[in-house]
């Protein structure tokens, strides 16, 4: 079960889902993966916040914001290879910006890998 949790994206591929259906099935599978503390978590709910990036109307990103923050923090913490590029550029973490770098300097204190995103930020 876990393991079709993880690949989520793939699967519901051939699903006829509505825009707001595949938010809501991506964002309940990244917050049960997540309860868990399975690392795919941070995969399926980088796909949901990717899925704000088809919407024409992004101004109120406020009701995703804690999805973002919760996002940067499993980028860093997971140990697969990511992106932060990829990651930062997406609206809703965009949506963050006058706080991301204080998250990302809170969420430094609990992880090792915190100073490659820093530095990473630092230089933009």
């Amino acid at each position: 079960m876990v393991t079709r949790a993880r690949n989520i994206e793939t699967e519901q591929a051939t699903w006829n889902l509505t825009s707001d259906e595949r938010k809501e099935l991506f964002l309940t599978v990244a917050l049960s993966l997540d309860a868990c503390n399975d690392e795919g978590a941070f995969s399926v709910l980088h796909a949901y916040l990717r899925q704000f990036e088809l919407d024409k109307n992004t101004a109120n990103m406020a009701p995703i914001e804690p999805h973002a923050r919760r996002c940067v923090i499993l980028a860093i913490k997971t140990t697969k290879v990511i992106n932060f590029e990829e990651l930062l550029d997406l609206k809703a973490i965009k949506a963050l910006e006058s706080v991301s770098t204080v998250v990302l300097t809170h969420t430094c204190l609990e992880t090792p890998r915190c100073f490659q995103v820093l530095e990473f930020v630092h230089l933009d």
